[in-house]
C-alpha cells in the first residue's frame, strides 16, 4: 500500500522533482500496485465466503 502511495506522489505532485524514466516506472508501479490489491482483495472476499462469515 505505501509502494502505491509512494508512486502517486511521483507521478503526480512531485513530478517535477523525478526525471522523465522515474514518472513512467511510477506510473507502471501504480497499475500494478493497484492490480495487485484488487485480486488481494477479491482473495479476501473468497476467503470469507469460504468460511461462511459475512462478505463486506
Amino acid at each position: 500500500m505505501g509502494l502505491l502511495v509512494l508512486s502517486i506522489a511521483i507521478s503526480y505532485p512531485l513530478a517535477d522533482l523525478f526525471s522523465l524514466g522515474q514518472q513512467v516506472a511510477s506510473h507502471v508501479v501504480i497499475i500494478v500496485s493497484a492490480s495487485v490489491l484488487k485480486v488481494a482483495y477479491v482473495a479476501r472476499c473468497i476467503a470469507l465466503y469460504e468460511q461462511h462469515k459475512q462478505v463486506c
